[in-house]
């Protein structure tokens, strides 16, 4: 039986009527999206300079949605200890009772209203022991203090930088069919759908989101910068402190300076400013708490999200080999790669192996097997798809020698999917098509290749990395609305220019004058007032 507990730091308080009535129970199946609601009323506020206070008042429900895999509770499942009393609406009414009765009791608000609207009815009402709720008294918390719903929601969120290494796995978005899932070390974030970067092997979280460029607003409304959402105009620039664009354009942005993290207080915010907000920025990576980082420079050796999760990401890419299925040419292939990063002292420096200490310290030795000892392939690919810096695939031929790794971990091959990537078609001679990737050779895409460590070879694939984001082999655009980079041949869309991020690789939509475009949703020309 499925117990809803929630982690909580110590409150002082007095008791406080609680209430955990829950909404939605009489929807368990597909194709609705949830069931089992409670309502959080939460408040939060502050001043600008200058300003007056403001106040934001939300309601946020906390739902349980349907799982495909798992057999929802049925009557047959039910747990009798957590049961007071098995009671029919016909003797419910015989007693006298009202629906308010039944609310004081915890009773569903579905059950009460079916109640007030027939309570002739057979219906069965469960009445449950304390501290049980629900249509079956299937839920508690994991307390024994009586406050409010909207208090727990709070203390957990406060609580939450203390446990923060301790949680394992975010919230998922679990609405894609076809989406390889298996490339993150976590489950797709809703926050990483339609962000500008393809996450699934087929695309399919970034299937037909250019449509949200073609949103247009009308006069009376403003047009939030990414994702197109239409908001009434007096809504925009009102305060900081309410946003109402999912993005947050309609506000000024709170700048963080020598950081890559954006909206670094979003770790025990609980209301919409961080649970319901996606970045203003393409390219970004989200953190999946309302947290994000500037950009999708990953894997990266350095931890930026407080939650780890870029590290864990980092982590997969690197160091998963679970698609190597020969125990031995797994750990020998890790030795290979990273116990050279010592600088030949002869035991591991944590300083260089970073987040990967834990994950090869079983296989540490000072002399390595050579890889064809253990591995029966021809070659070793790391990762298993092309999802290094969103693009690539590493590959190392089994013949080569230990002291080779010790020169470079550089490998010997790379290999991307020219179809996301087709600029660096014109600047490599390919040598192989596998598994559907262009191969080449690594000198084809840089003339040095011996490094001290992987953190040199992975800073040198991040500038190709963002190559392949902003640059196309695109000669014009066919629809007016986008603007053409010309020395990137990337089209984008008219809202995305002089927006103070570079979507063009060669700055091409940066350098444009911008008051030929007539948006004063985003700023006043200074030459003509009235643009």
């Amino acid at each position: 039986m499925l117990l809803l507990r929630i982690s909580l730091v110590f409150i002082s308080c007095t008791s406080i009527h609680s209430d955990y009535s829950l909404f939605h129970t009489n929807i368990r199946q597909l194709p609705y999206l949830t069931f089992d609601c409670l309502y959080a009323y939460l408040v939060d506020g502050g001043r600008e300079i200058g300003g007056s206070y403001i106040r934001n008042y939300h309601l946020i429900p906390y739902c349980r949605r349907p799982d495909n895999d798992k057999e929802l509770e049925q009557e047959s499942h039910l747990n009798h200890e957590n049961i007071a009393q098995r009671i029919s609406f016909d003797e419910l009414k015989k007693r006298n009772v009202t629906s308010e009765q039944l609310l004081a009791w915890l009773a569903p608000i579905d059950v009460a209203e079916k109640y007030e609207m027939n309570n002739d009815s057979s219906d069965i009402f469960y009445q449950c022991k304390s501290p049980w709720f629900g249509p079956m008294c299937q839920y508690k918390f994991g307390h024994s203090v009586s406050i409010s719903f909207s208090d727990i929601v709070e203390a957990t969120f406060n609580n939450y930088s203390k446990i923060i290494e301790n949680v394992t796995t975010g919230s998922c978005y679990r609405f894609l069919d076809n989406c390889n899932q298996e490339l993150w070390p976590r489950c797709l974030d809703w926050r990483e759908i339609c962000d500008g970067k393809t996450d699934c092997l087929n695309g399919e979280d970034e299937r037909w989101c250019d449509q949200l460029d073609m949103t247009k607003c009308s006069d009376l409304e403003y047009r939030c910068h990414y994702g197109g959402q239409c908001i009434p105009a007096e809504f925009a620039k009102d305060n900081r402190i309410s946003i109402d664009c999912l993005d947050g354009s309609d506000e000024q942005e709170e700048h963080f300076q020598f950081s890559w993290l954006i909206y670094p207080q979003c770790t025990n915010i609980q209301t919409f400013q961080c649970q319901e907000r996606t970045t203003r920025y393409p390219f970004s990576f989200s953190c999946g708490d309302g947290q994000y980082l500037s950009s999708f420079d990953l894997p990266n050796l350095i931890r930026s999200c407080s939650n780890y999760r870029d590290i864990e990401f980092s982590r997969s890419i690197l160091t998963s080999l679970d698609h190597i299925s020969n125990i031995d040419c797994r750990d020998a292939f890790l030795c290979a790669m990273y116990s050279n990063r010592t600088q030949n002292t002869g035991q591991p420096n944590p300083a260089d192996l970073g987040p990967f200490e834990s994950i090869i310290d079983h296989v540490w030795n000072e002399g390595c097997q050579p890889l064809s000892q253990h591995c029966m392939m021809e070659w070793i690919v790391i990762p298993e798809n092309p999802t290094m810096f969103g693009f690539f695939q590493f590959v190392y031929l089994t013949n080569r020698s230990t002291s080779e790794f010790q020169a470079s971990p550089a490998p010997d091959f790379i290999c991307f999917d020219a179809q996301r990537c087709p600029v660096l078609l014109a600047t490599i001679t390919s040598i192989n098509i596998v598994n559907g990737l262009t191969c080449c050779h690594i000198s084809n895409l840089i003339e040095y290749v011996e490094y001290m460590d992987f953190y040199q070879l992975l800073s040198t694939f991040l500038n190709f990395g963002r190559k392949c984001l902003k640059t196309s082999v695109e000669k014009s655009c066919i629809n007016a609305s986008y603007f053409h980079c010309n020395e990137s041949l990337k089209c984008i869309p008219y809202y995305r220019v002089g927006d103070g991020v570079a979507d063009c690789f060669y700055f091409e939509d940066e350098d444009f004058n911008t008051c030929q475009l007539n948006d004063s949703n985003r700023f006043i020309c200074t030459s003509d007032p009235n643009k």
